[in-house]
């Protein structure tokens, strides 16, 4: 018979080179590595201690009180990539640790790990690693070390690079009298020193404090399945900040949140989808909003028709599972800003250990956003504000299978029935809290506009008075206009002298003309509704009744044209404020020696109208871009209430009044018309 041919893999020595230090990007993962194995053997206490001070001699120890491995157990397990005595697949370990308190946690504990490809993440982390492990403190240490350039000969094969090994040397550190010591030395990574790029919310700016959090994140799950006998001590001889470091607990990892919201799904003895819910809120939230502190829901059975009503799977391929929901709304007077975020999502963690990257970062798998996106802009909770875990097992979960980089999980059928149903208990979560918190959370905007609403209802009467007021003397201004032009008039009057007061009677006339317009209009006054405006329309009406005044100070009033664009406001009272703010920039001071100028245009700013009104006066006294427009004082010699009723005015219909610039050279005003019902579209 014929020889079989056949071809066989032969790895290259650099393939450790791609397994190690480019299929492991992030340093923070390749140490995680390192966390999830001395929880694997049953450690209790894993020490991370960075020697960084010296640029030039840089190391990272880890070391953990776990089981340990002989000879035979590093031959058969560490130097063989690929392979992992934690996979169910594996055989039985032909020499398992002696039977002491490490080994039964150790036996008690489901791995983290299980791709055998763990032990080359030290080579993303530096040049060369040195490993001391024994399995009891009686035992002799096996040493091991591995210098990673000799494994960039990509003509070698692996099998080739020789390690070697001693029993002689003794690790000087004697924080562990047994188990497994690692020494990474020339780190490739600066560990004292700020992370690069942008700030994110939640999330430290310093490494050793980046990593902190991500320790945090691993072993926070440990405390809800009842695990904490497992501490990490993070410590290193230079940082940049006190909280860098320390120790890191599953307990001290979770933090007290005012809502904690408990969902477990399981299949009933009839083969039904079953949900057990549980909302527990924080004492501040019970006595302020005057609900129980616990509240157990009855058991949901997942029928056809809820199933469609919720959009959720009326099964559960995935299999059961559990997780809890945490959220803290920001106080009452103001939104979520980064100081309130937690820095991550929802986590899913398999046996306890986190997997990637499922609610970290930008990855916001459980659809928050979403949510937002479909109440038009305004949710309830945002991202940055809600946090939580699920627990997931291998044992429970065996078609939920994570992919060979850690990052998330094969999509398939389970993972696909498994994100549906947590993504349908966020939308119960937000939807059963939402009346109860829904007043805290009125957005700036509404109450600005119901306060200037307040405002102006109470106004208008005062209005009408004033204007009621204002009539007599306007009469009487008027009769004594009448008799000046009847002296401009006599013979006995020079032309000259005729001729100047005849100006300054058509010119008077034409302001009692104007004021008499604008009382009419205040003693007619009517309830006002928001309806669509022509923009440039109500310009045009603006500058007619300011150009009288504007031609007497000798301003000229230069207006842009625009395509025509209509704005959802109160046309009355936003003529009344169009024409404070020309007016005003009208009457702004300048040099003597500066032509006065008043420029009228506009701009877009998230898809949102601004109106900008720039005049060339020498600036609002005291006041910067952003300035508070109601803290504007006067510069007529009047109380400066004009620019505050034009704010208020524009607020109750939803608009913005904002200082872009002001200075010595003019003032920029931006007036923001929404061309919505719901207000201005950039602040959705």
């Amino acid at each position: 018979m014929e020889k079989k041919r056949v071809f066989r893999f032969v790895p290259s020595a650099r393939l450790q080179h791609y397994l190690g230090n480019q299929l492991i990007a992030d340093p923070n993962l390749a140490i995680i590595e390192f966390v999830k194995n001395a929880y694997d053997a049953g450690a209790v206490n894993l020490y991370l201690d960075f020697s960084i001070s010296n640029p030039d001699s840089t190391t990272l120890t880890i070391s953990d009180d776990g089981t340990g491995m002989d000879e035979e157990s590093f031959e058969e397990n560490w130097m063989r990539p690929g392979f992992s005595y934690k996979s169910p697949d594996a055989p039985p370990r032909s020499n398992n640790p002696a039977a002491s308190e490490s080994a039964r946690r150790e036996a008690n504990r489901i791995p983290a790990g299980e791709k055998g490809i763990g032990r080359l993440a030290a080579g993303r982390l530096g040049q060369s690693l040195e490993i001391f492990t024994r399995t009891r403190k009686d035992a002799t240490w096996l040493h091991v070390l591995f210098d990673w350039r000799s494994f960039d000969d990509m003509t070698r094969s692996l099998h080739e690079v020789e390690i070697s090994y001693d029993f002689e040397t003794t690790p000087d550190l004697t924080q562990v009298q047994s188990g497994t010591i690692l020494i990474i030395r020339a780190l490739s990574q600066k560990w004292n020193a700020r992370v690069v790029g942008r700030p994110v919310a939640g999330r430290s700016r310093t490494r050793l404090g980046r990593l902190k959090q991500d320790l945090e994140l691993l072993v926070r799950p440990l405390a809800a399945s009842g695990e904490v006998d497992f501490t990490i001590h993070l410590g290193s001889d230079s940082f940049l900040e006190e909280n860098d470091i320390g120790t890191i607990t599953p307990n001290s990892a979770l933090r007290a949140t005012d809502y904690q919201y408990s969902f477990e799904f399981q299949m009933d003895n009839i083969g039904q989808v079953k949900i057990l819910r549980e909302l527990r809120r924080s004492e501040s939230m019970h006595k302020q909003l005057g609900r129980p502190r616990l509240q157990s829901f009855e058991p949901t059975i997942v029928t056809p028709t809820l199933a469609k009503n919720e959009g959720r799977p009326e099964s559960l391929e995935c299999g059961p599972f559990k997780g809890i929901f945490l959220y803290t709304p920001p106080p009452a007077a103001h939104r979520a800003t980064a100081i309130d975020a937690v820095g991550n999502g929802v986590l899913v963690y398999r046996d306890g250990i986190l997997v990637e990257p499922y609610g970290l970062g930008d990855d916001d798998w459980i659809g928050v956003a979403a949510r937002k996106a479909q109440r038009q802009g305004y949710a309830l909770i945002q991202p940055i504000t809600f946090s939580g875990h699920v627990l997931i097992s291998r044992d429970q979960n065996p078609l939920l299978r994570d992919m060979s980089n850690r990052q998330g999980l094969i999509e398939d059928q389970g993972s696909d029935v498994f994100v549906q149903h947590v993504r349908a208990e966020f939308a119960f979560f937000e939807g059963h809290i939402f009346e109860e918190l829904s007043a805290r959370w009125t957005s700036k905007e509404a109450k600005a506009s119901q306060r200037a609403a307040n405002v102006l209802e109470t106004s208008e009467f005062r209005l009408r008075a004033v204007a009621h007021s204002l009539g007599q003397p306007l009469l009487g201004l008027s009769a004594e206009i009448a008799a000046l032009k009847a002296v401009a008039l006599q013979n006995t009057t020079p032309q000259e002298l005729r001729t100047q007061l005849l100006q300054i009677v058509a010119r008077a006339q034409g302001h009692i003309d104007v004021s008499q317009t604008i009382l009419r209009r205040f003693l007619d006054v009517r309830p006002v509704t928001r309806t669509e405006v022509d923009v440039a329309q109500l310009v045009t009406d603006v500058v007619n009744e300011v150009k009288p005044l504007a031609d007497t100070l000798g301003i000229r009033i230069e207006v842009d044209q625009w395509p025509s664009k209509n704005a959802m406001v109160a046309r009355e009272l936003v003529f009344e404020a169009v024409k404070e703010v020309v007016r005003n920039g009208v009457e702004a001071k300048r040099p003597t020696d500066r032509p006065g100028v008043l420029k009228i245009g506009r701009h877009e700013d998230r898809g949102d109208f601004v109106l900008d009104v720039i005049d060339n006066g020498t600036g609002i006294e005291g006041a910067k871009p952003d300035y508070p427009v109601s803290l504007i004082g006067s510069t007529k010699g009047r109380p400066g209430q004009g620019l505050a009723y034009a704010e208020l005015i524009l607020q109750d219909s939803l608009g913005r009044l904002r200082i872009r610039d002001t200075g010595q050279d003019g003032t920029h005003l931006e007036l923001y018309l929404p061309d919505l019902v719901s207000g201005l579209r950039g602040d959705r």
